[in-house]
């Protein structure tokens, strides 16, 4: 079962399902593998202890309009953290891409028929044009990535973190990805790896595996992993 850690020899799996919102649905026919999926309160896909673990990739969001002091962003501000995190889920997507495709072979188009110029950078702050960017990436990524799903000559070593301190549930790191990478080839060493947690999620509490009901004490002094060993989880295919 992945978890939260460094997950080895992971084989790169796929389920589609774009449920994001209760009127805008568009699913890719389903296996019966997958006739089961069950969620929990806070809508993310319940793991277990078989042969497959399943990573949830949330739609992007239209940025708060407050921020966490409570003070009003600016419309500059807000567009410009809605294009940073469409950036950043194209980078997530990147990441796992590069090991399968040359780089000159990759192409990704985010506002692909959104009319998105310098000029209209505002309708980014719209919820459904933040779908439609979305949509468009993990369309691609799913073309680009069609023949190489579930091949087991491909084993990556990826790293997940917690969702939050509150929520135990493994998830990807979102951003600056070129400098804190989450995936690798299983071709790289242990003792050669760039995976680690960084100081930020270890302070956070997101490199805990800690059960959810058990509480990440903020005054507590986190404790990193003590080696690079310490970090790798389990060896399971990763969808």
């Amino acid at each position: 079962m992945i978890g939260i850690g460094i997950n080895e020899n992971v084989i790169l799996k796929i389920s589609i399902d774009f449920n994001l919102t209760d009127t805008d649905v568009a699913t890719e026919e389903a296996t019966d593998d997958f006739a089961e999926d069950k969620y929990d309160e806070n809508g993310m896909l319940i793991t277990g202890s078989g042969n497959r673990s399943i990573i949830k990739v949330w739609p992007l969001q239209v940025p708060d309009e407050k921020d966490a002091a409570g003070a009003v962003k600016t419309t500059a501000i807000r567009i410009a953290e809605a294009l940073d995190a469409t950036k950043d889920l194209q980078n997530l997507f990147m990441s796992f891409v590069k090991y399968y495709k040359p780089i000159a072979e990759i192409k990704f188009d985010r506002f692909a028929g959104l009319n998105i110029t310098a000029q209209t950078t505002a309708n980014l702050l719209n919820e459904e044009v933040l779908i439609a960017v979305t949509k468009n990436l993990a369309n691609q990524f799913i073309e680009m990535m069609r023949p190489f799903f579930n091949d087991p000559t491909i084993r990556l070593r990826v790293l997940l973190v917690r969702q939050s301190a509150a929520k135990a549930f493994p998830t990807f790191r979102k951003r600056f990805l070129s400098s804190n990478p989450i995936v690798e080839s299983m071709a790289v060493t242990k003792e050669a790896s760039k995976l680690a947690f960084t100081n930020y999620e270890v302070t956070k509490g997101l490199n805990s595996n800690a059960p959810s009901a058990t509480a990440v004490d903020p005054n507590k002094e986190p404790e990193a992993p003590k080696d690079a060993a310490s970090l790798f989880g389990n060896s399971t295919p990763i969808e």
